[in-house]
């Protein structure tokens, strides 16, 4: 990517409710993976049970705004 260059996207990353429960971390990258990385970031966040009444997730889909190109 050339220097200045910045990218943001909005994305929705699914949580199955039958993940057990604990601390994952979450790799994002950029470019095309996985020969030629651009860039990556990286966060870290706690699954809690799922026992509050909302609907279940069944995978891992990710959804959101598209990388064009």
């Amino acid at each position: 990517m050339a220097a200045g260059v910045t990218i943001d996207r909005d994305r929705t990353q699914n949580i199955p409710a039958n993940a057990p429960p604990g601390d994952y971390t979450y790799d994002a990258y950029a470019g095309i993976y996985p020969d030629m990385i651009w860039t990556e970031d990286h966060f870290e966040f706690e699954k809690l049970t799922n026992d509050n009444g909302y609907s279940f997730v069944y995978d891992w889909s990710n959804t959101g705004e598209t990388f064009p190109g």
